[in-house]
């Protein structure tokens, strides 16, 4: 083997007891640091990838000074790590609060993927993964608690992909970027729903509104709230639980309810966190968020259903 370092990382564990390993390997001689830093970017694009969380139990280096000679032959050996990133999975303890379909497979990172993409972008997407990574990574999370991380995401992730600047920047992007090939005759309305409340600052409901529109390469489903109301409600809900003013209560989605709109949320963060993992194929990002939401879109029909033959029933 030629001179360097490889680090082996063995039986990542998996959900339903799977398991894989892989291999870091450098042309030169390195920290035990670096391989780690790298190791840990490999385990978050896989648990992204599979909306689970994944955990080390092995960990072998191959230090090119390690020899062992036998009958006149040298060979390479490896050193057992200990290291604070092994554990063994507790079986059943983590919960995803997401879909249970993968949000990307290898087939479809080779596909449509771009891992350099992810690479290069991992600094500034880390609060909004972490923020993300946490519906995945805790344990019967709550409903608010969720809805305040998704929300808190993507107004994270608006204000570090599309826009982190100030209003009068912001009313210029509407013209020149967002409506700029829009028809003459809907840029009035289009303008009224992208500033919503937006004065002195850019606020969450017009970083909402923008990314609901999302270029109009998509059309997000918003549940039973009206696709134009969806940005208001979803920053109504998000202040009155961090701020709990009672004057907004009516407005508000039902507690009831949060839960089924903590999926569309993440759906909506997923089809942006996808572009910046190098899914660039809006087609591609459409069908997965399709796919996240086809059981809520069904559940949805379902209570509509049985609350018409209830009043039915009732009225008989």
């Amino acid at each position: 083997m030629h001179p360097g370092t490889v680090l082996e990382l063995n039986r990542h564990h998996l959900p339903y007891n799977d398991h894989f390993a892989s291999k870091l390997v450098k042309d030169d001689y390195q920290r035990f640091d670096y391989f780690i830093e790298r190791y840990k970017l490999i385990k978050r694009y896989i648990e992204i990838a599979m909306k689970k969380e994944i955990s080390l139990s092995e960990m072998r280096s191959y230090p090119s000074k390690v020899i062992l000679e036998n009958n006149g032959f040298s060979y390479e050996t490896s050193v057992n790590i200990n290291s604070y990133l092994i554990k063994e999975r507790k079986e059943n303890s983590i919960q995803s609060y997401n879909s249970h379909t993968y949000l990307f497979s290898l087939n479809e990172i080779k596909k449509y993927g771009d891992f350099n993409e992810y690479i290069q972008n991992t600094e500034k997407l880390e609060p909004i993964i972490d923020l993300y990574l946490d519906l995945i990574y805790s344990k019967d999370i709550s409903a608010v608690r969720a809805f305040l991380n998704v929300t808190q995401a993507l107004e994270t992730y608006h204000s570090r992909f599309k826009y982190g600047g100030n209003i009068k920047g912001f009313v210029k992007r509407i013209d020149e970027v967002i409506l700029k090939k829009r028809p003459y005759s809907a840029r009035k309305e289009d303008t009224k729903f992208l500033m919503a409340k937006s004065k002195k600052f850019v606020t969450l409901e017009s970083r909402l509104a923008e990314l609901l529109l999302a270029e109009f390469n998509i059309r997000f489903y918003t549940g039973k709230i009206k696709y134009i109301d969806f940005p208001n409600t979803i920053a109504v809900t998000r202040n009155y639980y961090t701020h709990y003013d009672e004057k907004l209560k009516s407005r508000i989605i039902k507690k009831n309810e949060l839960a089924w709109y903590v999926r569309i949320l993440t759906a909506i963060l997923e089809y942006y966190i996808l572009e910046e993992l190098g899914f660039k194929d809006s087609e591609f990002r459409r069908s997965k968020v399709a796919e996240s939401l086809r059981d809520i879109q069904v559940g949805f029909d379902v209570k509509d259903a049985a609350q018409k033959q209830q009043e039915e029933s009732e009225n008989k």
